[in-house]
């Protein structure tokens, strides 16, 4: 790859970066459909005007990268809701209930490798620690940041699918501005363009619909029937009245408009809201409120304020405050009925989605550790601190993802590092870290299909695992 083809990160891209912490930019413009190569590597506040979606007649000098306008050659079809049963991960979290366990996946092998990496271009800061990367029939979908423009616009992006199995990448659409949360389904991409949601035709790159300006921090998208659900990690406030904005939007699958929209929750903005949502219940996390999708309506709600929250197997878990500490309680989903809560002899349930493999519930804990508990007593199975047995690691390598197949959970730990616990009684299978995985700020998130484990390190870099 020559040096003018490679992705620059100056600082004048770390400047624009930190433009972008808090709320986001608003409308972005489509780039053509057609994907071009690109190379693998081997290791704030609203602006007060939005860039212009087309040129203007007169452009400033540095407005010399302009992209095409969005084509309209669009023939995916809407109207079949998507299945999520399947080896793909088209999420993060796996499902739109946040189980973050791919039942069909084999897991890397007992003695895994790097395979490939991808750079990212990315710094690691606020909503943007956290990543989202995706693995659809054996392609791994991922975004990557060039230089910007200029100051007015919020960047130049690019939504990038990588062959699995080579690392080979390439462009599958552009953006002038930030490409977030993306979701995949029935060869559909939902993305955060800036402030939008956008549909796209995954295999032309073509956009179907663009939404309204809905959004601040892009937190999650979800597609479940005949919707689509997207949140807002950030509380905000209009500044004429002081009222809050809503953060969970409902939109019309197949023509982005707005069904609908509700509140959410005030506990600060740099965390993934990630809802849970089915055929009938759409619930935001933070909150009690369960909502139907069409319409809205308010249903019975839940009993408790439970962040990180998964459903499965008809249980609701997640984690709640009982005079200072951090807990993790269960209950049904259907009655709302409590079934047990797992309090940590004097430790705290550390920030993370509990994930419920058979009989046992893998949750965090302070000071480096990991628990399984028992799915229908709560009693602790077994304890281990995963990150001391780092050969040279200092003892707090952090984690706030876990991941598994149907008999293993990998921790995903921050900066890209793995352990492969068996969660039936904690014994670690194998540990992989390489010199590059150390400590960040940057708090990946993870994908797992067939036999490939993809992880986030420093910069947003990928690291393909098996």
């Amino acid at each position: 790859m020559s040096p003018d083809q490679s992705p620059r990160f100056t600082r004048r891209t770390a400047l624009s970066m930190l433009g972008t912490v808090g709320a986001f930019a608003a409308a972005g413009c489509t780039a053509p459909g057609a994907r071009t190569n690109e190379t693998n590597t081997s290791a704030g506040s609203e602006p007060k005007e939005t860039a212009p979606t087309e040129p203007p007649d007169d452009p400033p000098a540095d407005y010399d990268d302009w992209p095409d306008p969005p084509c309209t050659d669009c023939t995916v079809d809407f109207s079949t809701p998507p299945a999520y049963d399947d080896d793909n991960w088209r999420m993060l979290g796996y499902d739109p209930g946040n189980s973050f366990v791919n039942p069909h996946a084999d897991g890397p092998s007992d003695d895994p490798s790097v395979q490939w990496t991808f750079e990212r271009n990315f710094l690691s800061m606020g909503a943007s620690r956290f990543h989202h990367p995706l693995i659809v029939d054996g392609t791994v979908y991922t975004t990557q940041v060039i230089e910007r423009l200029n100051r007015d616009q919020r960047g130049h992006w690019k939504f990038i699918a990588i062959d699995a199995a080579t690392g080979e990448a390439e462009t599958v659409f552009e953006a002038n501005s930030s490409i977030w949360r993306p979701t995949i389904a029935n060869g559909i991409v939902y993305a955060a363009i800036g402030r939008e949601v956008h549909a796209y035709d995954l295999e032309t790159g073509c956009v179907c619909w663009k939404s309204e300006e809905i959004l601040g921090a892009p937190s999650a998208i979800r597609r479940v029937g005949d919707v689509v659900v997207a949140t807002d990690s950030a509380f905000r406030r209009k500044l004429e009245t002081w009222e809050p904005v809503p953060q969970l939007h409902v939109l019309h699958a197949e023509t982005g408009d707005k069904l609908w929209e509700a509140q959410g929750d005030n506990n600060g903005w740099d965390i993934p809201r990630m809802p849970i949502i089915d055929n009938e219940v759409v619930n935001f996390p933070n909150t009690k409120r369960r909502l139907d999708p069409p319409t809205g309506e308010e249903l019975e709600p839940l009993p408790v304020r439970a962040r990180y929250p998964v459903q499965t197997n008809g249980a609701y878990y997640g984690l709640t405050d009982i005079d200072d500490e951090t807990v993790l309680t269960t209950y049904d989903w259907e009655t709302g009925d409590h079934r047990w809560t797992y309090n940590p002899e004097g430790e705290n349930v550390r920030a993370g989605w509990p994930v419920v493999i058979g009989d046992t519930v893998v949750v965090s804990e302070t000071k480096g550790l990991v628990s399984g508990v028992d799915r229908t007593t709560g009693e602790r199975l077994w304890r281990i601190e995963p990150w001391t047995h780092f050969d040279g690691v200092d003892s707090f390598l952090g984690s706030m993802f876990r991941v598994a197949t149907s008999d293993t959970v990998y921790i995903v730990h921050d900066g890209g590092a793995v352990t492969a616990v068996d969660p039936t009684d904690g014994t670690i299978e194998w540990q992989l870290k390489t010199d590059e995985m150390n400590w960040t700020a940057t708090r990946g998130g993870c994908a797992l299909a067939g036999d490939l484990l993809i992880t986030v390190g420093e910069g947003g870099t990928l690291y393909a695992i098996s």
